[in-house]
C-alpha cells in the first residue's frame, strides 16, 4: 500500500476555491467581517491629520484620535470574529470532503463568538514565546546598537558597520523562526480540535515537527497565489490614485479592501485544508 502524502498546493487551492463558492455563509462573512471593517480601517487611517497649534483644537484632535483608536480596536475584534467564522466553516471542509454540510450565517456567528478570546490570548501567548526565543538576537543587537550610539570602541564599531553586524547575528533568530513554523497552525487546531492556549500551540507543534520544510514551501506557495497578488493589486490601486476626490477615495478603498480580504480568507481556507491533510498524514493523537 502506498504511503500517504501531503496534498499539493494546487489541490489545496482548488478545493478551497470550490468550497468557498459552495457556501454562501463564507461569502457573507467575507463581506461583513472583512471587507467592510477593512474599508473602515482604511478610511480611518486616511483621515489622520497633524495636530493643530491651538490648545483647544489640539484637545479636540486628541479626542478624535482616541476615538479613532477605539474604532480600529473594535474593527480588529470584528475581523478576529470573522477569522473564527472562517475557521469554523473550514473545520467542516476537512471533516466532510463532499462539501454537503451547509450552515447558516447566523449559526456560524453565534458559534464563533466564544472563540474570540481564546484566539486572541493564544496569539498573545505565541508572541510571548517568540519574543523569548528572539532574545538571542535582541540582546546582542541592542548591545551593539548601544555601543555604536555611545561612541565606544569607535575604531571597531561604527554606524556603517551596524547593518553587517545585524546581518551576522541573523542566525540567532533561527530558534524563533522554527518555533513560529511549528506553531503556525495553532488557530486551526484551536477551532477544529477544541484545544486552547498552550494546548493549541503544542498540538500544532506535534503535527508540524519533522515536516517543517514540506509545509513551509506549501505555505509560501499558497501565499504567493492568495495574499501576495491581492496585496500587489491593492498597492497598485493606492499608488495610481495619489490624490483622489472623496468619491474616488471611497471607491478605491472598497476595491482594495475587497482584494485584501478575499486573499486573506482564501489563504485561511487553504491553510485549513493543509492542516487537514497534515493531520490525516500524521494521525497524532491529541494530548
Amino acid at each position: 500500500m502506498s504511503r500517504a502524502a501531503l496534498a499539493s498546493p494546487i489541490t489545496l487551492l482548488r478545493s478551497s476555491w470550490r468550497y468557498f463558492w459552495k457556501h454562501s455563509a463564507l461569502q457573507r462573512i467575507l463581506l461583513w467581517f472583512f471587507i467592510l471593517p477593512e474599508a473602515l480601517q482604511m478610511l480611518l487611517a486616511s483621515t489622520n491629520a497633524p495636530p493643530p497649534l491651538l490648545v483647544t483644537a489640539y484637545r479636540e484632535w486628541q479626542l478624535a484620535e482616541f476615538l479613532s483608536v477605539l474604532g480600529s480596536l473594535a474593527l480588529g475584534i470584528i475581523m478576529l470574529w470573522g477569522s473564527a467564522c472562517v475557521l469554523l466553516i473550514g473545520k467542516r471542509m476537512i471533516q466532510n470532503r463532499a462539501g454537503r454540510s451547509r450552515t447558516s450565517f447566523r449559526s456560524v456567528r453565534k458559534d464563533a463568538l466564544p472563540l474570540i478570546v481564546p484566539l486572541f490570548l493564544t496569539s498573545l501567548l505565541q508572541v510571548c514565546f517568540l519574543f523569548y526565543r528572539s532574545l538571542l538576537y535582541i540582546i546582542p543587537a541592542s548591545i551593539a546598537l548601544y555601543l555604536v550610539a555611545s561612541g565606544r570602541y569607535a575604531s571597531v564599531l561604527s554606524l556603517s558597520r551596524l547593518p553587517g553586524i545585524f546581518l551576522a547575528l541573523t542566525p540567532l533568530l533561527i530558534p524563533a523562526f522554527l518555533y513560529y513554523c511549528r506553531t503556525f497552525f495553532y488557530s486551526t487546531a484551536l477551532v477544529t480540535e477544541e484545544v486552547k492556549y498552550r494546548g493549541a500551540l503544542r498540538r500544532s507543534s506535534e503535527l508540524v515537527t519533522g515536516k517543517i520544510l514540506p509545509l513551509l514551501w506549501r505555505v509560501v506557495f499558497l501565499s504567493l497565489f492568495t495574499v501576495l497578488p491581492s496585496s500587489v493589486l491593492s498597492s497598485a490601486i493606492d499608488y495610481a490614485l495619489p490624490a483622489p476626490s472623496t468619491a474616488v477615495l471611497i471607491l478605491s478603498v472598497i476595491i482594495r479592501s475587497a482584494l485584501l480580504s478575499f486573499g486573506s480568507v482564501f489563504f485561511v481556507l487553504a491553510t485549513v485544508a493543509l492542516f487537514g491533510s497534515l493531520r490525516n498524514l500524521r494521525e497524532v493523537p491529541r494530548r
